[in-house]
């Protein structure tokens, strides 16, 4: 997925891998959160693969 079409505000940050990059893309749709910055800011951090691991994300539901 190219996170820059989806007009992701937060341009030329790094990952440490493809998973957190993955990671990554997958919260901001879970999310919804390509035009809130505070928001993608959060799910860059979650998305990190030794957080992500630690969330049980089958139990977990969206209201949005």
């Amino acid at each position: 997925m190219r996170l820059a079409r989806r007009g992701c505000l937060m341009p030329g940050i790094h990952f440490v891998n493809t998973e957190h990059r993955s990671n990554f893309g997958k919260l901001l749709i879970q999310f919804g959160s390509y035009q809130d910055r505070e928001y993608a800011a959060a799910c860059y951090v979650l998305a990190h693969p030794e957080s992500y691991r630690k969330v049980k994300w089958a139990s977990y539901r969206v209201t949005v």
